[in-house]
């Protein structure tokens, strides 16, 4: 069985569209201007080598799928918390005020891993044989 947390991330590198385009959704559905949001990405893009505060010198592309590596990252360890119902004191410090609907925000997200799911299982769903 894979991790909750890497099935968002092969999500991504499947090309799967609906993944593709909460990603890019996802800053509208942040408090950007907030302490929250900056500490939420501060954590996630040191994670990932990325300053995402500082992307002179990049190319536009670069700059692109520096922010997309950063936002799969932080929705990838948000969700494998979500789903292993597991909170440290650091994340949910880091929750506070960053999402403009955190209810949204997860469920859009807990969808997307469903319609994943089943688009893997062949269209079944628990309880359909």
């Amino acid at each position: 069985m894979i991790a909750p947390h890497e099935v968002t991330h092969l999500m991504r590198q499947s090309g799967y569209e609906p993944y593709l385009a909460f990603i890019k959704r996802t800053p509208d559905m942040m408090n950007i201007p907030s302490d929250g949001f900056a500490r939420l990405m501060d954590y996630f893009s040191t994670k990932r080598g990325v300053d995402l505060f500082d992307l002179d010198g990049l190319s536009e592309k670069e700059q692109t799928h520096a922010i997309e590596i950063a936002y799969d990252e932080l929705i990838s360890t948000l969700y494998g918390h979500l789903a292993a119902s597991k909170y440290d004191r650091e994340l949910i410090a880091g929750l506070q005020g960053a999402f403009k609907d955190m209810d949204v925000f997860f469920g859009e997200l807990n969808s997307i891993h469903e319609q994943f799911k089943r688009s893997r299982d062949g269209g079944k769903t628990p309880g359909s044989d």
